[in-house]
């Protein structure tokens, strides 16, 4: 997933629109628990390590050619891309190094762009899309482009997209039913932002209406929608990065947040225990998990976006980053990461791992890791439900010091302890 948060660049276009209102009614308040078991999986450390749809806990051995849909990708120092196997029943990872398949050469290191490879699900198959350099050439931003790798009978074929020179940090939408999945990007020599149809045989690209680099633009899953942060003027001075929407079939720009607060990343999707409404999460002020409700009202008014649920994390490791969600057994569950830094890539203080679910009438917070744990910084989580259901992976290291880089340890998994998934 897409973790690296968006800088930003110049002005808002005008066309955001009206007002919503803000109404806070639920905050979760933490309950101290004893640690989750850290498993260690493996030594071999895989930066932004991305998981196949088999991550949903809906396995198909048969699926992707006879590869399974029970896999991983991710991308070594040398820029080769590879694929991993999670094993579904146990979750162990397999081969250990991660090198189950060798997939292409010159994709971009994660920290290059702030993103790794990311799956393009679909009912022709899963592709790999991701930043890449041209081989056997000098690395220039003209050499560098978008690469897309697609399994031809039975091998791995990669090879930049039509028209994909020049441009970066490619977003596919991810709904498996996808007919013509969609991509947004960005250029790589100024804050532009594009999007298409992947399969798009001529590589006609749209341009968005804001500018910036486009690393916590999403596509709300289902739908034409894109879901982004960017700075926008506020009224009693300054500037602060807020939500927005965009869809790409009407191009209407809609923000969604107004409140002088710094907002980080954006998640949109439907909420099955909130009766299907949609919802968004995001981070203000780096302390706070906010949750967003569209909340219907007596026709003829518009629905409205409710803030109906802020989480925050202990005084000791009050600063929030990465959350993500994902549903298990018609349940939200939100993962992220908790420090005592307010910056989000401090290597030098250990983090957290937490867990909460979004319905505001449930406190359900709690820390997977805490001051009980081993002294360790926590990164990249990423989760897959198994047999045996959801289990978060994550990268674990001893913390590094002003003189010394951090020391890696390798891949653990904590069990989220929520059961098997139901048929």
């Amino acid at each position: 997933m897409f973790r690296s948060m968006h800088r930003l660049f110049g002005p808002l276009p005008l066309a955001v629109a009206s007002l919503l209102l803000l109404a806070h009614v639920g905050h979760a308040q933490v309950q101290p628990v004893a640690p989750s078991v850290e498993t260690l999986i493996t030594t071999t450390r895989f930066g932004d390590m991305e998981f196949d749809w088999g991550r949903d806990g809906v396995y198909c051995a048969q699926c992707n050619h006879g590869r399974g849909n029970a896999r991983f990708n991710w991308v070594d120092r040398q820029n080769r891309l590879w694929i991993g196997y999670i094993e579904f029943e146990s979750g162990f990872i397999y081969p250990p190094n991660g090198r189950g398949e060798w997939v292409d050469i010159g994709a971009a290191y994660y920290s290059d762009f702030g993103n790794g490879p990311e799956w393009v699900f679909s009912k022709a198959g899963s592709q790999l899309i991701y930043t890449r350099y041209a081989p056997g050439v000098p690395i220039t931003p003209e050499t560098t482009g978008i690469g897309l790798a697609t399994m031809v009978n039975g091998s791995w074929t990669a090879s930049f997209i039509d028209g994909g020179l020049g441009r970066i940090s490619p977003g596919p939408s991810q709904s498996i039913d996808d007919e013509t999945p969609m991509v947004t990007y960005a250029s790589g020599t100024g804050p532009l932002i594009y999007w298409r149809e992947l399969s798009d045989p001529i590589g006609r690209e749209r341009t968005a209406p804001w500018i910036g680099v486009g690393l916590s633009v999403r596509w709300v899953t289902g739908t034409s929608k894109l879901a982004f942060v960017n700075g926008v003027p506020h009224p009693s001075g300054g500037r602060y990065q807020q939500v927005l929407v965009f869809d790409t079939a009407t191009r209407k720009l809609e923000q969604l947040t107004f409140d002088a607060t710094e907002k980080r990343g954006v998640f949109m999707f439907e909420a099955p225990e909130l009766g299907g409404d949609m919802v968004f999460i995001t981070v203000a002020a780096r302390t706070e998990m906010r949750v967003y409700r569209l909340v219907a009202r007596t026709l003829p008014l518009e629905p409205v976006w409710t803030l109906v649920k802020t989480i925050r994390a202990p005084d000791e490791t009050p600063f929030i980053a990465t959350p993500e969600p994902f549903i298990h057994n018609g349940k939200t569950y939100v993962y992220m990461t908790a420090s005592s830094s307010k910056r989000a890539s401090d290597v030098t203080v250990p983090t957290h791992l937490a867990l909460t679910g979004i319905d505001p009438a449930v406190d359900d917070f709690r820390m997977l890791t805490n001051e009980l744990s081993p002294v360790r910084l926590r990164q990249d989580p990423e989760y897959f439900i198994t047999a045996q259901g959801p289990f978060l992976y994550f990268t674990r290291a001893v913390p590094g010091t002003e003189t010394s880089s951090p020391v890696n340890e390798g891949v653990f998994r904590i069990d989220l302890g929520l059961g098997p998934r139901r048929p």
